[in-house]
């Protein structure tokens, strides 16, 4: 959760934007917020003192319902995109899927991004539908797993058909 004002007055960012951000947040299940406000590591940009209040009476607030909130549980994702790492680190590109994610999440519900590494290791079982975007690299242990999820009935959108290997 940044609090930092490194981009004003260019970007001015909303006096609750911090709030916002840990109340999202800790509602997706993290257990830890660094707010970044460390001398040390800052940009040389302080928070205005309107976001400290803010974000002040909302980490209150959160804390107050603190037991509530450990006790709630996430609704499982049904979707998720998955984050191409390798497609990511060899190409070079960089992959934003924002838009996709919101169109995916206002029609299916709540979605996930899926780190090809968690993948690897936990599969795509917990999913139906799977978006697998903007990428052209993709290994053939993961291609198997594509396959066998969409064997197993899940639903894969894909925008374009992955051409390459990382080697």
């Amino acid at each position: 959760v940044e609090l930092d004002e490194r981009n004003h007055p260019f970007q001015i960012t909303p006096k609750e934007a911090t709030g916002e951000l840990a109340y999202t947040a800790i509602g997706e299940g993290c257990h830890y917020l660094n707010t970044f406000i460390y001398g040390t590591f800052n940009t040389g940009s302080m928070a205005r003192p309107e976001r400290w209040e803010n974000a002040g009476k909302d980490l209150r607030a959160i804390n107050r319902a603190g037991p509530l909130i450990m006790a709630s549980r996430r609704i499982p994702a049904c979707a998720a995109i998955y984050f191409p790492y390798d497609h990511w680190i060899v190409s070079g590109e960089r992959y934003f899927p924002s838009f996709a994610y919101e169109l995916i999440r206002r029609t299916f519900g709540e979605c996930d991004l899926a780190h090809q590494d968690v993948v690897r290791e936990k599969g795509l079982a917990p999913y139906r539908i799977v978006a697998l975007l903007g990428t052209d690299i993709l290994t053939e242990e993961d291609e198997t797993q594509f396959v066998t999820f969409v064997q197993d009935g899940g639903v894969l959108l894909l925008d374009r058909i992955p051409s390459q290997t990382p080697s």
